[in-house]
């Protein structure tokens, strides 16, 4: 049942990515209907039934079925929490220094990191390049497609079955990392541990980023996450500043202050939380349009918040890019994704907090400047192209060189 949900998570995350609009987008997750009726989940079943039956014939329908599929996509996260598998590792081998990289041709990856083709024609190369990986091959596509948000599911899938090679080659897989990276590489490594053991892993996952779904799931899971960033002593509990601001009235410097200090609190507060509803409604006051308020609300990283978000038929682009800066929730970048293709702006938030690859085409052509955040990525195509008959090609992998300065390796 779990490789089942995984896959409705795959599908679910291809078909946000690709837009309805797309004739298959749709396929996969039609397939997957009766194989979950078959293992008892028909209420999965008919979610997905209503969502490949619809036919939104307006915006207003259309974000409708596109928060359905983020919705569902929570579900099965759920679902998953309930599932997981534990296994126990007695002891963490020491470092043997840095991956040596094989960067073996590979046409269907490089042709996704440049654009040259539709994610859509690529899925099927890409899963199967997945598929049929085994340890032992080069690490490097794996490690690769682990930060792109529409196939970090399956790639990361695919390095849990290795269970114990995997942890055993944590700093090598963590060296060099994107945010996005990282988190899944924690959400990895706690599918894998029993509680408390995170705590051993911190010397390999070095600068773990904040993530709400990261912080939420150690919660659920009992697991004691370590900090990522010196926490002041005062708790929100505590918060004077919290108490001074329900006293006197929130106010937008305030509430900054309040983000600044508290956001990792405020990722695991319950859902009914007092002070979460007071935090929500006290915005709705503070702001000064419809579309304030949506940018308002996304600076809160909670699920709560989240909701309100996906609800709203004004959500923009930037209210979502603000959400996934605040949250690093790397499930919604397809959905940023699927709104960017309406807008030529790259979100800058999203790349600098995540560094999703989905969006380093973009990178890649229209802004060069931004290479060093993909530094591993860049590298991949240099040396890729660097050996090429092409002289062309050779050229490009120059001009990435110099673009990436003192990020490139040697």
């Amino acid at each position: 049942m779990r490789a089942l949900i995984e896959d409705l998570q795959v599908a679910l995350r291809e078909t946000l990515a690709m837009g309805l609009d797309t004739p298959s987008a749709l396929d996969r997750l039609a397939a997957l209907t009766e194989p979950l009726r078959s293992v008892g989940l028909e209420v999965l079943a008919q979610s997905v039934e209503a969502i490949t039956n619809a036919t939104p014939s307006d915006e207003p329908e259309y974000a409708a079925v596109i928060n359905e599929l983020v919705r569902l996509w929570e579900v099965c996260e759920q679902v998953l929490l309930r599932t997981h598998p534990v296994m126990t590792l007695t002891k963490l081998p020491e470092s043997r220094g840095w991956l040596s990289l094989d960067f073996a041709p590979d046409e269907p990856l490089i042709a996704l990191l440049t654009g040259a083709a539709p994610l859509t024609a690529l899925l099927p190369a890409l899963e199967e390049q997945i598929n049929r990986w085994k340890w032992g091959d080069s690490l490097t596509p794996m490690r690769l497609m682990l930060g792109h948000s529409v196939l970090t599911q399956q790639a990361g899938a695919r390095l849990r079955e290795h269970g114990t090679q995997f942890l055993q080659s944590l700093r090598l897989l963590a060296s060099n990392t994107t945010p996005l990276q990282r988190i899944r590489l924690a959400e990895l490594v706690m599918d894998l541990y029993e509680e408390g053991q995170i705590r051993t892993l911190q010397p390999y996952l070095k600068r773990l980023p904040e993530s709400m779904p990261l912080r939420r799931r150690a919660m659920q899971l009992g697991v004691a996450l370590p900090d990522s960033r010196e926490r002041a002593h005062e708790t929100l509990e505590d918060s004077e500043l919290l108490h001074a601001l329900q006293n006197s009235g929130l106010t937008r410097q305030g509430f900054s202050e309040l983000m600044r200090r508290h956001a990792h609190e405020v990722m695991c507060l319950p859902d009914d939380s007092p002070v979460l509803t007071w935090l929500l409604e006290s915005l709705e006051a503070l702001a000064r349009s419809v579309r304030d308020r949506l940018e308002l609300v996304a600076r809160v990283p909670h699920p709560r918040a989240t909701e309100m978000l996906l609800n709203s038929p004004h959500l923009t682009p930037r209210a979502l890019e603000l959400h996934i800066e605040a949250t690093r929730d790397y499930r919604l970048a397809p959905l940023l994704f699927h709104f960017g293709n309406r807008s030529p702006l790259l979100p800058w938030g999203v790349v600098n907090s995540l560094g999703d690859a989905l969006f380093f085409p973009i990178v890649l052509n229209l802004h060069p400047e931004a290479l060093p955040r993909y530094a591993e990525y860049a590298h991949y195509l240099i040396q890729h192209w660097r050996n090429s008959p092409d002289p062309a090609l050779q050229q490009q992998a120059e001009q990435i060189r110099a673009r990436l300065g003192g990020h490139a390796h040697a």
